[in-house]
């Protein structure tokens, strides 16, 4: 399993959840390889992953957009997203759908288990994870961009 495909499942795996559960279409604006994704945003969900293939996911994007996911979760507007618990909960679900789905296209790969998300709101949050393989896809959305980091502590299986 090399980058590209890996890229293609973050792709498909992250639409999927987004047009089922977000009601949005999403499209692919660039992807890299990076063992060492960093990123400097606003809201941090990130999610662990054991078993065969450990590592983890993330999803990064700021405030304004994790704000519009959460109402667009929930079936609200924006502006009824009142506290930042609502926005934990929120993105730690869509990136725990995220990871689910990542899970069961993988699977054919080894197994993956996941964790409980972690959610960081600040107003600048710089997150740098070490690993041996990363993919990092940035997705464009109605209001924006965003990416969704994909990372494990050795190479994928083949």
């Amino acid at each position: 399993m090399d980058a590209s495909e890996v890229a293609e499942i973050m792709g498909n795996a992250v639409g999927t959840v987004f047009s089922t559960m977000l009601g949005t279409e999403l499209a692919v604006a660039r992807w890299e390889e990076s063992a060492e994704p960093a990123r400097d945003a606003e809201v941090i969900a990130l999610i662990g992953m054991g078993g065969e293939m450990r590592g983890s996911v993330s999803l990064q994007c700021e405030k304004s957009m994790a704000c519009a996911f959460t109402a667009r979760l929930l079936g609200m507007d924006a502006s009824e997203v009142e506290s930042d618990e609502d926005l934990r909960d929120g993105l730690g679900e869509v990136v725990n759908m995220i990871a689910g789905s990542l899970k069961t296209a993988l699977l054919e790969h080894g197994s993956i288990e996941i964790a409980i998300p972690i959610v960081v709101l600040t107003p600048k949050c710089d997150i740098r994870i070490k690993a041996k393989f990363g993919v990092s896809v940035t997705f464009t959305d109605p209001l924006g961009e965003f990416a969704v980091d994909f990372v494990l502590e050795a190479d994928p299986p083949s």
